[in-house]
């Protein structure tokens, strides 16, 4: 964290200016301390969305204003923003719904405050984020196996297991806490007893990898239809048809857009879509073809 002098009062016109910030929220301490009831070292909050975060940059800086009154400037990625899995504890984005939006390119700031003052369902968003690194982590340990790299695959489902954990908790209506593994225990022996075995069992490194992906893969299978949820709503409203490129514009799915891709190919291998191609319009790429994923109408009745 850094601290430096501001001489003239913070203006906002070269921050505005900035086409690499995105969004600029202004809170004040009087509003969040008669919200939280608690003190903050702070006069004004400065929180700043960048489009990609700068290298050079810190998280979080002091400055003065001419009055010496403490002004906290806080940065955020965009992809931290949208990050809906710790809205409520981010010690940043917690304070959004109380600041003053002086700037949202995009609309994604309107849209998380959203989200956190109940006017969206943060628990579906929540679940499908968690879901997206689940399901990230196992293919992620399956592709590591099929390589032959044991070891890499077992930090994977390592990490599978624990956002598996994690699910489990949102999905139970809580909050992820210190102890997760303790809190999985009661919530979810299964998993707790994966987790248990992957660690402990006399097995081999690789019959406990199997293990493990094993399990992984029939609780994705099992979960696909709830947790899910808001991608397959749009899905199976697109009567037409839906590109990636589609459902890269859709507001409800920028917290899982690097998972998009990987989730389609799992939607499609189970059958919940189907894939075709067409013609690229791109006059740069006459020949290429690009995918178009139709709902799978006959996926009930065939798979239940």
């Amino acid at each position: 964290m850094e601290k430096g002098k501001m001489g003239p009062v913070l203006l906002l016109d070269p921050l505005v200016k900035d086409q690499d910030i995105s969004g600029i929220v202004i809170v004040d301490k009087d509003i969040v301390e008669a919200w939280s009831k608690k003190f903050v070292d702070w006069y004004i909050h400065i929180i700043l969305v960048h489009t990609e975060f700068p290298e050079e940059a810190v998280a979080s800086q002091w400055l003065d204003d001419v009055e010496g009154r403490p002004i906290l400037v806080s940065r955020l990625s965009e992809q931290e923003l949208l990050e809906v899995s710790d809205l409520e504890h981010h010690d940043v984005k917690r304070l959004i719904p109380l600041g003053k939006i002086e700037l949202d390119r995009k609309g994604h700031i309107e849209s998380v405050k959203s989200i956190m003052l109940g006017r969206t369902p943060l628990h579906e968003q929540v679940v499908l984020s968690r879901f997206a690194n689940f399901v990230e982590a196992y293919v992620h340990g399956r592709r590591y196996l099929e390589k032959g790299h044991v070891w890499d695959a077992y930090t994977s489902v390592l990490t599978a297991l624990k956002e598996w954990a994690c699910l489990t908790v949102v999905e139970h209506g809580e909050h992820d806490q210190v102890g997760l593994w303790e809190q999985v225990k009661h919530l979810s022996p299964g998993v707790f007893k994966l987790y248990e075995e992957l660690a402990t069992s006399n097995e081999t490194v690789l019959q406990r990898v199997e293990l493990v992906l094993l399990a992984c893969e029939f609780s994705i299978t099992t979960k696909l239809n709830s947790c899910a949820a808001p991608l397959l709503r749009i899905l199976r409203e697109s009567k037409q048809g839906v590109s990636l490129e589609q459902l890269y514009e859709r507001e409800e799915l920028q917290i899982i857009r690097k998972q998009l891709p990987m989730l389609m190919e799992k939607l499609t291998r189970s059958h919940y879509v189907i894939k075709t191609t067409e013609p690229s319009s791109d006059p740069h790429y006459p020949e290429a073809l690009y995918s178009i994923y139709h709902w799978n109408e006959e996926r009930k009745a065939v798979h239940g």
